[in-house]
């Protein structure tokens, strides 16, 4: 479900009849701790940074099934490592019903959604019942659909926006401001050099898998895949070259993707106990 600074949030099937369990898991020790959550949820997020703490928090929000006007009620629990117990923390009436694909960045978790309300809850004020609301993503272009990915990296928020218009392989890279919590544009890229390499007839099909920031702006990349290949782009100069070749693999289908956006994590490594 999520990577946050080399811990997992693992969902697991219990059995084909659709129970699940939830852990978070360090892929390095291969120590597991089980979440027991026990009540279908609307959201979960793990928030865990080392530079500030060994220990980690997964905060739930639960649907009380209770409404007021158009704004719903949710109940949210935080779970501490540290002393590895359920805390209720507050009560919330917000008019959305879901709290999917939360990030944790800046000591908050952020909900980035381009087509709608964006918000964020700073964990150290959860209590206070109240949730933080963030512009939305810009627009690159005002006509054609788009796409739009939200990713942290290296203590950076971005949201990437892809135009899907024919023949205009490019992509927007943007960054939260820490300050005041603003967007501004942090990379421009074409995709056109890159599709007249492979002879995609200047229309690439991609998913972005991920940005890596490096602590140098010339070790800054970023991964997409499209059907059959997983490309590193660098920033700093242009470049790329293909780490992954898909197309001689026996599961590989002329012009669909192997790879999803959900379906990528960074992985980091950490000592930090579970």
């Amino acid at each position: 479900m999520q990577s946050c600074n080399g811990l997992l949030l693992l969902e697991c099937k219990n059995s084909r009849y659709g129970q699940e369990s939830y852990y978070v898991y360090n892929p390095i020790t291969k120590q597991y701790r089980n979440l027991l959550i026990k009540r279908p949820f609307a959201g979960l997020c793990l928030a865990f940074d080392p530079l500030k703490s060994p220990h980690y928090k997964a905060t739930c929000f639960t649907n009380d099934d209770q409404r007021v006007g158009s704004e719903y009620q949710f109940s949210i629990d935080v779970y501490e490592s540290e002393t590895h117990t359920w805390k209720h923390c507050a009560k919330l009436r917000i008019n959305i019903l879901q709290f999917h694909n939360g990030i944790y960045w800046n000591d908050g978790i952020y909900f980035i959604r381009p087509g709608g309300k964006s918000f964020c809850f700073y964990l150290r004020g959860i209590e206070d019942n109240v949730a933080q609301r963030i512009d939305k993503p810009p627009k690159v272009c005002s006509r054609g659909k788009r796409r739009g990915y939200a990713m942290e990296s290296n203590g950076h928020l971005h949201f990437i926006s892809v135009s899907l218009q024919p023949h205009k392989n490019s992509l927007s890279v943007f960054e939260l401001n820490k300050d005041d919590r603003s967007w501004f544009m942090k990379y421009r890229v074409d995709l056109r050099p890159i599709a007249a390499m492979f002879d995609e007839n200047y229309d690439l099909v991609y998913n972005v898998l991920g940005i890596i920031r490096g602590d140098r702006e010339e070790d800054s990349t970023m991964m997409f895949h499209e059907p059959g290949k997983i490309i590193l782009y660098r920033f700093y100069d242009k470049s790329f070259e293909v780490l992954v070749n898909f197309r001689r693999e026996d599961y590989y289908e002329e012009g669909r993707f192997q790879y999803g956006f959900n379906d990528s994590f960074q992985f980091i490594e950490t000592l930090v106990p579970v």
